[in-house]
């Protein structure tokens, strides 16, 4: 396991066609700690993140604004061979990891890379979802999105200036934070001044590896 805080959709709303099924290019540009999270069915708890992609070449009209269609994924803060994180980072850089990344791998660094991305549709209580079914290195001779096209944000429970953005996370992400067992202490550390009163409202060579 990581031994570090952060070392990770903007809702679209009900009425949104799902992103289509298939093959999509998309750029990691959130990072979002969730905290400690409890799980009931396994009686434990876990540090985990979310991941969220801006996907190229989509778009969607929000209040008059059009902004980039997302999709996001959340894993446990875990390198264990058998975690979702260790599995996708590992398809994504295009090799495994060695012994010394193991010790201790800066998730930030994901930020601003590109990689193709399997989506899937699921259909729950009468309407279909889009979800992540892979994450996959860029293919060779494909060409890369343009980094500053795509500003990136992190959130860290352990980080005071990251505290910000958790103000611009959609309700629904701020709500899963809320829940983490570290939050009040985080929150009262990073925000004693004002979060009581308000309202919450392809890959040739290592040299060529995205991160």
């Amino acid at each position: 396991i990581i031994n570090m805080s952060l070392i990770a959709k903007r809702t679209e709303g009900a009425g949104f066609e799902p992103l289509s099924e298939g093959i999509h290019t998309g750029v990691c540009t959130w990072l979002i700690d969730l905290g400690n999270v409890y799980s009931e069915k396994y009686e434990n708890t876990s540090h985990k993140i979310m991941l969220m992609w801006d996907i190229v070449g989509e778009t969607v009209t929000i209040n008059g604004e059009e902004l980039p269609r997302t999709i996001n994924r959340e894993y446990k803060m875990s390198l264990h061979e058998k975690a979702m994180l260790y599995k996708d980072l590992c398809a994504w850089r295009g090799r495994a990891f060695t012994p010394e990344e193991l010790q201790g791998f800066n998730v930030a660094n994901v930020l601003g890379a590109p990689c193709q991305i399997q989506v899937i549709h699921e259909t729950k209580n009468e309407r279909t979802y889009a979800r992540i079914g892979a994450i996959m290195a860029m293919a060779k001779g494909m060409p890369k999105p343009d980094k500053d096209a795509y500003p990136t944000h992190i959130f860290d429970f352990d980080d005071k200036d990251t505290w910000e953005t958790f103000w611009r996370l959609p309700e629904w992400i701020q709500s899963k934070i809320r829940e983490a067992q570290n939050f009040d202490t985080a929150a009262d550390g990073a925000l004693a001044d004002y979060v009581n009163s308000a309202d919450f409202a392809d890959v040739d060579d290592e040299e060529g590896l995205p991160f």
